[in-house]
């Protein structure tokens, strides 16, 4: 009898009928939020900004990029990239893609759209 009345307190608790559940909200998915990751990342180069997403798609925590980046537009060229949304600091943090453009880390869009250009 204690071992049901266990369980039962279990499933109650673990249910969310009544109880307050955090959630945390999504990744805005959009060029500016990536572009204002990009410039502000310290890997980034002295002079070097994202000009201009060309293309880009979120799935969840995931997106790829496509966008045309540097100093000055002579200068310029396109680069992809595949980026993780940390709600810790609340921005988009890139990967690098040679560590995580593997089967199955990153949402299967991402990894197609983000994983085999340049």
């Amino acid at each position: 009898m204690l071992i049901g009345l266990l369980v039962a307190s279990c499933f109650v608790v673990g249910s969310n009928h009544g109880v307050e559940v955090a959630s945390i909200s999504p990744a805005p998915c959009t060029a500016s939020a990536i572009s204002s990751a990009y410039n502000s990342a310290n890997q980034v180069p002295a002079g070097v900004h994202a000009l201009r997403v060309q293309s880009m798609g979120c799935v969840g925590g995931w997106a790829w990029v496509v966008a045309n980046v540097g100093a000055i537009s002579s200068t310029s060229y396109d680069v992809t990239m595949v980026w993780e949304y940390n709600h810790l600091v609340g921005h988009w943090v890139p990967l690098d893609r040679l560590l995580w453009c593997k089967p199955g880390l990153l949402a299967n869009e991402v990894y197609r759209m983000g994983c085999f250009s340049n």
